[in-house]
């Protein structure tokens, strides 16, 4: 598998700079190097208290460590101070190895799956921001060529058992690429994106196609959203939204075939499923999201009209309890907004009068919000 970085953007160095953009080229050799860039929008990390530089990390201030401690158990510090060791243990180790190829597959064998799965779960996790430094010792590492496709080897000899490894490895390599790729040579990201594409997610590369979805956009989707089709975190949900139309919009010269609404419905259906009403927290977050104004771009701007169109056909198929639901997250929410950013929300009561069961669950919850009429109806 060959893969062409030659256009891939600068990584975010520090989470504050979320307009930029990887591409991630994916080359078919059937098609003499004419191939589309895939370009994610990431995720805009700025919410959170630490940077993302690989290298780096925010300082905390003195109510950060207060709150820590207010939180904080005995029980919770000693688990810390064991998982802080755990990595460390295993930089180490890792440096003294690097060479040694036999140590270097049974360092990534047997220790690798706790590394990845303290770091891809827990460095959001306020608790932790004390040994985030120690985490982006590991990252630091997995952004050198010999990491990548010594983890690559073992994953092709079947060192794992990919069922019990592929989200943690998927959300660390999802977080590498999009953040530190800039530290990275084109053959250590290819290692990843091989990873993802062809081991990890192979199962899933093959529904995304065969709903409509290109090669590289299918990429994109696993690399963008790597908890696609599983019941997410909160966190995973508010960052992956997003990526969703994202990516539909990156590759309109493909999608605008394919993805009309009803196929984007089944495309949003899939990659966030009904588990918990989850489907309906994922409409709810992309409603709040600002309306996005596309000018002249003519394909964009007929996948966008598209997908708000998914986003109330999905709503309005639900019960009108659950729609109300919806509604009082996007009323709650933009209440909770500067003034300024009311109006430049997605959902629009105007035009979700025109559906019927949405247009019910208005005006019961408009009689029963006297003020929600403003903001749902801007």
């Amino acid at each position: 598998m060959k893969y062409d970085f030659s256009s891939l953007g600068q990584a975010v160095n520090g989470v504050k700079e979320s307009s930029k953009k990887e591409t991630f080229v994916k080359k078919d050799s059937k098609k003499n190097d004419k191939n589309e860039p895939s370009k994610l929008n990431r995720i805009d990390f700025s919410s959170f208290r630490t940077t993302f530089d690989a290298f780096s990390v925010g300082k905390k201030n003195k109510n950060e460590k207060e709150e820590k401690k207010k939180i904080s158990n005995p029980s919770d510090d000693s688990a810390i101070d064991i998982e802080k060791a755990l990595m460390e243990d295993f930089v180490t180790d890792y440096t003294a190895n690097k060479t040694n190829v036999t140590e270097l597959y049974n360092l990534l064998r047997n220790d690798f799956p706790a590394i990845a799965e303290i770091i891809s779960n827990k460095y959001f996790n306020k608790k932790y921001v004390d040994i985030v430094p120690t985490m982006n010792a590991v990252i630091k590492l997995m952004t050198t060529k010999v990491f990548a496709t010594s983890l690559l080897s073992t994953i092709k000899d079947g060192a794992f058992e990919l069922e019990d490894i592929k989200y943690d490895f998927g959300k660390l390599i999802s977080m590498v690429l999009r953040t530190s790729n800039s530290k990275m040579v084109d053959s250590t990201m290819a290692a990843y994106v091989e990873i993802m594409a062809d081991h990890l997610y192979n199962i899933e590369m093959k529904q995304l196609q065969e709903l409509g979805l290109s090669d590289e956009a299918a990429t994109d989707v696993v690399i963008g959203i790597p908890k696609l089709m599983t019941q997410m975190t909160e966190n995973d949900l508010k960052y992956s939204v997003g990526e969703f139309i994202g990516i539909i919009l990156e590759h309109c010269d493909t999608t605008i075939n394919t993805m009309d609404a009803e196929s984007q419905k089944k495309l949003f259906y899939t990659i966030f499923p009904q588990i918990k009403y989850q489907t309906n927290k994922a409409v709810g977050k992309c409603f709040i999201a600002d309306e996005l104004d596309l000018g002249k771009d003519e394909k964009r701007a007929a996948l966008y009209n598209e997908y708000v169109k998914m986003l109330y056909m999905i709503l309005d198929e639900q019960d009108i309890q659950d729609i109300e639901y919806v509604l009082s997250f996007i009323y709650k929410t933009t209440k909770a907004n500067d003034d300024a950013n009311k109006a430049a929300i997605l959902f629009n009561g105007k035009v979700a009068v025109e559906y019927d069961n949405i247009a019910k669950a208005l005006k019961d919850f408009v009689e029963n919000n006297k003020d929600s009429k403003e903001i749902l109806f801007h």
